[in-house]
Protein backbone atom coordinates (compact mmCIF):
# COMPACT_ATOMS: atom_id res chain seq x y z
CA UNK A 1 0.00 0.00 0.00
CA UNK A 2 1.13 3.37 -1.05
CA UNK A 3 1.33 6.22 1.42
CA UNK A 4 -1.66 7.68 -0.05
CA UNK A 5 -3.64 4.85 1.03
CA UNK A 6 -2.12 4.49 4.36
CA UNK A 7 -3.40 8.27 4.80
CA UNK A 8 -7.28 7.37 3.61
CA UNK A 9 -7.11 4.19 5.81
CA UNK A 10 -6.05 6.08 9.43
CA UNK A 11 -8.36 9.02 8.60
CA UNK A 12 -11.27 6.92 7.20
CA UNK A 13 -11.50 3.52 9.72
CA UNK A 14 -14.53 5.26 10.99
CA UNK A 15 -17.01 4.87 8.03
CA UNK A 16 -15.04 1.09 7.35
CA UNK A 17 -16.17 0.53 11.12
CA UNK A 18 -19.53 2.03 9.79
CA UNK A 19 -19.98 0.40 6.92
CA UNK A 20 -19.04 -2.69 8.29
CA UNK A 21 -21.75 -2.72 11.11
CA UNK A 22 -24.45 -1.54 8.56
CA UNK A 23 -23.70 -4.62 6.36
CA UNK A 24 -23.87 -6.88 9.07
CA UNK A 25 -26.78 -6.11 10.94
CA UNK A 26 -28.70 -4.22 8.34
CA UNK A 27 -28.43 -6.08 5.47
CA UNK A 28 -31.63 -7.55 4.20
CA UNK A 29 -29.95 -11.31 4.08
CA UNK A 30 -29.60 -10.43 7.91
CA UNK A 31 -33.01 -8.52 9.05
CA UNK A 32 -35.76 -10.53 6.84
CA UNK A 33 -34.91 -14.44 8.58
CA UNK A 34 -35.09 -12.31 11.73
CA UNK A 35 -38.37 -11.04 11.36
CA UNK A 36 -40.06 -13.90 12.18
CA UNK A 37 -38.31 -13.72 15.56
CA UNK A 38 -38.98 -10.05 16.25
CA UNK A 39 -42.53 -10.12 15.45
CA UNK A 40 -44.10 -13.72 16.15
CA UNK A 41 -45.10 -13.13 19.24
CA UNK A 42 -47.21 -9.70 17.74
CA UNK A 43 -48.71 -12.43 14.73
CA UNK A 44 -49.26 -14.91 16.84
CA UNK A 45 -51.46 -12.75 18.70
CA UNK A 46 -52.96 -10.91 15.58
CA UNK A 47 -53.11 -14.40 14.26
CA UNK A 48 -51.90 -13.07 10.61
CA UNK A 49 -51.59 -15.40 8.16
CA UNK A 50 -49.02 -16.87 6.14
CA UNK A 51 -49.94 -14.60 2.96
CA UNK A 52 -50.20 -11.25 5.33
CA UNK A 53 -46.38 -12.48 6.73
CA UNK A 54 -45.07 -13.27 3.04
CA UNK A 55 -46.77 -9.62 2.24
CA UNK A 56 -44.73 -7.19 4.86
CA UNK A 57 -41.49 -9.37 3.34
CA UNK A 58 -42.54 -8.05 -0.14
CA UNK A 59 -43.62 -4.66 1.07
CA UNK A 60 -39.89 -4.22 2.28
CA UNK A 61 -38.38 -5.64 -0.38
CA UNK A 62 -40.04 -3.57 -2.57
CA UNK A 63 -39.83 0.22 -1.17
CA UNK A 64 -36.04 -1.03 -0.46
CA UNK A 65 -35.68 -1.51 -4.44
CA UNK A 66 -37.35 1.57 -4.76
CA UNK A 67 -36.05 3.87 -2.56
CA UNK A 68 -32.21 2.76 -3.41
CA UNK A 69 -33.42 4.51 -6.52
CA UNK A 70 -33.27 7.94 -5.54
CA UNK A 71 -30.24 7.60 -3.07
CA UNK A 72 -27.77 8.77 -6.14
CA UNK A 73 -29.74 12.27 -6.96
CA UNK A 74 -30.48 13.31 -3.00
CA UNK A 75 -26.65 12.90 -2.21
CA UNK A 76 -26.47 14.98 -5.06
CA UNK A 77 -29.25 17.85 -3.94
CA UNK A 78 -28.39 17.54 -0.56
CA UNK A 79 -25.77 15.65 0.99
CA UNK A 80 -24.56 11.70 2.22
CA UNK A 81 -25.36 13.09 5.35
CA UNK A 82 -28.89 14.33 5.24
CA UNK A 83 -29.86 10.83 3.26
CA UNK A 84 -28.00 8.99 6.17
CA UNK A 85 -30.27 11.28 8.85
CA UNK A 86 -33.45 10.36 6.31
CA UNK A 87 -32.49 6.58 6.20
CA UNK A 88 -32.17 6.59 10.28
CA UNK A 89 -35.03 8.43 11.01
CA UNK A 90 -37.06 5.94 8.36
CA UNK A 91 -35.55 2.92 9.90
CA UNK A 92 -36.10 4.27 13.46
CA UNK A 93 -39.97 5.22 13.32
CA UNK A 94 -40.65 1.99 11.43
CA UNK A 95 -39.39 0.15 14.03
CA UNK A 96 -41.15 2.23 17.29
CA UNK A 97 -44.78 1.84 15.11
CA UNK A 98 -44.18 -2.25 14.63
CA UNK A 99 -43.02 -1.97 18.59
CA UNK A 100 -46.66 -0.22 19.72
CA UNK A 101 -48.67 -1.54 16.86
CA UNK A 102 -51.90 -2.98 17.45
CA UNK A 103 -52.26 -4.72 14.33
CA UNK A 104 -50.64 -6.78 11.02
CA UNK A 105 -51.57 -3.91 8.73
CA UNK A 106 -49.36 -1.65 11.30
CA UNK A 107 -46.51 -3.99 11.33
CA UNK A 108 -46.76 -3.83 7.80
CA UNK A 109 -46.79 0.28 7.24
CA UNK A 110 -43.49 0.10 10.31
CA UNK A 111 -41.39 -3.38 9.16
CA UNK A 112 -42.12 -2.74 5.39
CA UNK A 113 -42.86 0.53 3.96
CA UNK A 114 -40.71 2.25 6.52
CA UNK A 115 -38.03 0.02 7.47
CA UNK A 116 -37.87 -1.06 4.00
CA UNK A 117 -36.96 2.37 2.44
CA UNK A 118 -34.25 3.42 5.56
CA UNK A 119 -32.56 0.22 4.82
CA UNK A 120 -32.67 1.21 0.70
CA UNK A 121 -31.44 4.44 1.65
CA UNK A 122 -28.58 3.31 4.01
CA UNK A 123 -27.19 0.01 1.84
CA UNK A 124 -26.83 2.87 -0.92
CA UNK A 125 -25.79 5.32 0.72
CA UNK A 126 -22.64 3.78 2.28
CA UNK A 127 -21.46 2.78 -1.01
CA UNK A 128 -21.25 6.47 -2.00
CA UNK A 129 -19.64 6.92 1.61
CA UNK A 130 -16.64 4.90 0.94
CA UNK A 131 -16.42 5.65 -2.90
CA UNK A 132 -16.32 9.80 -1.98
CA UNK A 133 -13.25 9.19 1.08
CA UNK A 134 -11.26 6.47 -0.46
CA UNK A 135 -10.32 7.75 -4.23
CA UNK A 136 -7.29 6.36 -4.05
CA UNK A 137 -7.88 2.72 -2.36
CA UNK A 138 -11.54 2.15 -3.56
CA UNK A 139 -10.68 -1.39 -4.19
CA UNK A 140 -9.40 -2.00 -0.86
CA UNK A 141 -12.16 0.27 0.90
CA UNK A 142 -15.05 -1.78 -0.68
CA UNK A 143 -12.91 -5.15 -0.12
CA UNK A 144 -12.80 -4.64 3.92
CA UNK A 145 -15.96 -3.02 4.13
CA UNK A 146 -17.71 -5.35 2.06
Amino acid sequence: MSTEQMTEFKEGWMIIVATVLQYVLGYPGTILPMSGILFGPKYEAFKTSETEKAFTIGLFTVFMNIFSIFVGPMVEARSSRFVAILATLCQVSGLVICAFSNSTALIMIGFGMLFGSGVGLSLVNNIIIVKKNFTNSIGIAFGTAL
